[in-house]
């Protein structure tokens, strides 16, 4: 049995506890969803996103991010993102947004 390791980078933010119950009370999935498969949740979202932690742990997290091939699509696009979680009632300002490089282990 091997050890895969996927890396996660980009510009974006961590999903919280808030962001979840923000997607449930917009109707985007359910609690029960949420705990059965984050990633289906997400993919249902409609945001890039990605994962990182250890799935041998059970400790994952997950990553919303700008959509950008580069800096100049980043910046480009980070109203637009910012202005869609707002649209959920998820308040965070571009200034929010962090630099985020992380490993997943599967």
């Amino acid at each position: 049995m091997g050890v895969d390791y996927s890396a996660v980078c980009g510009i974006g933010i961590k999903v919280n506890d808030e962001i979840v119950d923000k997607f449930i009370e917009n109707n985007i999935f359910d609690r029960g969803d949420w705990e059965d498969d984050p990633v289906y949740c997400l993919e249902k979202a409609n945001f890039i996103y990605g994962a990182a932690g250890s799935y041998y742990s059970g400790e994952v997290c997950y990553y919303l991010f700008v959509d950008g091939v580069n800096l100049a699509g980043i910046n480009k696009n980070a109203p637009a993102f910012v202005d869609s979680l707002s649209k959920l009632g998820i308040s965070i300002d571009v200034d929010d947004l962090i630099m985020i490089e992380d490993i997943l282990v599967s």
